[in-house]
């Protein structure tokens, strides 16, 4: 994620990615979103997708635990712990 987030970051020439960490008020945060991706390795459910998927979000997640479930054919999968893989999904 770390990688990821590098690569992300020297390549927002644009300044158009925000990356954020906790939030307490998500609700004001999803309108904002343009993609939300959640890159986590082991993750039982992700409800912070199903919640952006609520305010018309479209999300990336990885291809472990219930997140496949979550998405659907919603929107988008990578390999989970594939940098390259997740950096395609943003682009």
């Amino acid at each position: 994620v770390k990688e990821a987030m590098g690569q992300a970051a020297l390549a927002n020439t644009d300044g158009g990615l925000v990356i954020k960490g906790f939030c307490e008020d998500m609700a004001s945060l999803y309108p904002q979103l343009t993609v939300l991706a959640l890159p986590a390795v082991n993750e039982a459910f992700g409800r912070v997708l199903a919640e952006a998927m609520g305010y018309g979000v479209p999300c990336i997640g990885t291809n472990a635990g219930g997140i496949p479930d979550v998405i659907g054919d919603t929107g988008w999968l990578h390999t989970a712990g594939d940098v390259d893989d997740l950096m395609h999904c943003l682009q």
